[in-house]
């Protein structure tokens, strides 16, 4: 691609943004505005998953067999939900 068509897309990109229109992963958008959201998202998961884990220390203090059942599937539905993105529609036919 050539710097005009870049710098094209580019304002193309900015004018969507500035009408709040919804970027999809597979449009076009600048490789540093990519790389700074795929860094943003792995961030959030990881704080997910480390939010997760105090949650997961009460499992084996739980008083009943039915509360540590409790515990363990919402632990591992929130993993599981991390995994598919937050897409629910995609979590609900593979889990629920």
């Amino acid at each position: 691609m050539s710097k005009e068509q870049i710098k094209n897309l580019e304002t193309q990109f900015e004018a969507r943004i500035s009408r709040d229109e919804k970027i999809e992963p597979k449009d076009w958008m600048p490789e540093k505005y990519r790389k700074t959201h795929i860094r943003q998202m792995s961030q959030h998961a990881h704080s997910e998953i480390v939010g997760m884990l105090p949650e997961s220390n009460w499992i084996t203090r739980a008083p009943s067999l039915r509360r540590k059942v409790a515990l363990l599937r919402r632990s591992w539905a929130w993993i599981v939900f991390i995994f598919c993105n937050g897409n629910f529609r995609y979590f609900k036919r593979r889990i629920i």
